[in-house]
């Protein structure tokens, strides 16, 4: 995604099968096709935004990797479209904002977990393997970078469930993080009492609890709860 002027893109087509390239630029589209088209006739460039790309257009079968140096403005929005997506990915590696990546691979109880950490690990196993400072690159960004290693699931506890909901749940618990999620859903649903603390004692979470503090898989419990008592 953003391929730029190909240099990973070449890399990666001299060690793939196929290799699938995506650059919305149309001056660096031709540039691509110019330069390295004739070269690898395993690459396929694509001259489309990827956040709008129809994924199952790509007719993919076979177990892909997804390697990119992912264009910080819109890296979150990138991962989260490829993790609800149903490819056959047995690998990620991203390059991305530091900022982005320790959002990621955050846990409970820490100030940068939040609705990034909670969709992208209940997809797969995610962890940081290399930092990098901006002189690593050119032209240079103004932010230091990270690459992020994410190994799906065999069975990625999002893509079984009920997504729209649970995603729900998750946003409306973050967009007030200060506040306890007893009261945050009280609010937000307009439903009485006895009714939220039956679903939170139920999905075993306490009323004292903020968003910060509810595990990945404690937020999908959350969410089957709300839904079996048919509240939300």
């Amino acid at each position: 995604m953003g391929a730029g002027l190909g240099t990973l893109t070449e890399c990666i087509a001299k060690l793939s099968k196929r290799t699938i390239s995506f650059e919305k630029d149309k001056k660096l589209f031709n540039f691509l096709k110019e330069n390295l088209s004739n070269k690898y006739k395993n690459l396929e460039l694509i001259n489309f935004d990827f956040l709008e790309y129809d994924l199952l257009k790509l007719e993919v079968q076979t177990p892909v990797k997804i390697i990119s140096n992912l264009p910080y403005s819109i890296a979150s929005q990138v991962i989260f479209k490829i993790c609800e997506s149903n490819l056959p990915i047995e690998l990620c590696l991203y390059m991305v904002q530091r900022e982005v990546a320790e959002r990621i691979t955050a846990k409970p109880h820490t100030k940068k977990y939040g609705i990034l950490s909670v969709f992208v690990q209940l997809y797969g196993d995610c962890q940081i393997i290399g930092n990098y400072s901006p002189k690593a690159f050119y032209p240079k960004p103004e932010v230091d970078s990270s690459l992020i290693r994410i190994i799906p699931f065999k069975n990625p506890i999002c893509r079984f469930k009920d997504e729209e909901h649970l995603r729900k749940i998750v946003k409306t618990a973050f967009q007030q993080r200060r506040k306890k999620c007893y009261n945050s859903f009280r609010n937000s649903f307009k439903i009485n009492n006895d009714e939220i603390k039956n679903v939170l004692i139920k999905a075993g979470i306490g009323l004292d609890l903020r968003p910060e503090d509810i595990s990945p898989q404690q937020y999908v419990r959350l969410s089957e709860e709300f839904i079996k008592f048919e509240i939300v």
